[in-house]
């Protein structure tokens, strides 16, 4: 009988129980007396890969997931009851304070700047936007090596695209580079209908979620 296709946990299930454990494992912990950090998989108690419901998964060790996997469950090796018990233990140990591991570790924390901020806020769709307006170049400063010359101005295009016709987004972003390089600078560039192109392309795709493509226009690939 084959195993049923693995189902993978839920990204809060498993983080909740690697944060309740300290990523530590029950079986080192309650039968080596090893209580330092490992690295863990999260393992499924009943052995049934589709059921990831918190009460069916434990953190353990490479090597105990290894164990516990190979043990048949009508043999006196690692019992379901008694993973789940070990469970049980460490996590509400570990909330009593009865082992105590020190402080969570927190990641450092720097200031960002502005254009950081931004594009956290937007994901991808601000990198996307900002490699599509570099390679237009609108006002020619990525001969200058300023691959990043633009990012101050993606959070004005993304408004724009966000709120107007796409009839009109040409004439729109010539005046968002207006604002920022005078009209004179922005007049200079004549491929507008372009660029909204480029950049509603990459929105769409963004929307869609898919990780790998470019979204600059190519007429050679054009179906």
């Amino acid at each position: 009988m084959t195993k049923p296709p693995r189902k993978a946990a839920k990204s809060d299930v498993s983080a909740g129980l690697l944060v309740a454990t300290r990523r530590r494992c029950c079986l080192c912990v309650y039968l080596a007396n090893d209580t330092s950090r490992k690295r863990v998989q999260i393992a499924h108690i009943d052995g049934d890969r589709s059921n990831s419901t918190e009460p069916n998964l434990v953190p353990l060790c490479l090597d105990h997931h290894d164990e516990y996997d190979s043990t048949t469950r009508l043999s006196k090796g690692l019992a379901e009851k008694e993973i789940k018990l070990y469970k049980q233990r460490l996590i509400q140990q570990i909330a009593s304070a009865e082992l105590d591991f020190g402080p969570v570790p927190l990641a450092p924390q720097c200031l960002e700047s502005e254009a950081e901020g931004d594009a956290f806020a937007y994901g991808l769709l601000f990198a996307d936007i900002s490699r599509v307006v570099a390679a237009h170049d609108p006002v020619g400063f990525i001969s200058l090596g300023n691959e990043d010359e633009y990012d101050l101005e993606i959070d004005d295009i993304i408004f724009v695209v966000s709120h107007s016709e796409p009839a009109e987004l040409a004439k729109e972003l010539e005046g968002v580079f207006a604002h920022w390089f005078t009209d004179g600078v922005a007049a200079q560039f004549d491929h507008y209908a372009e660029l909204a192109r480029d950049i509603l392309n990459a929105m769409h795709l963004n929307r869609e979620r898919n990780p790998v493509y470019n979204p600059v226009y190519d007429p050679a690939t054009d179906g």
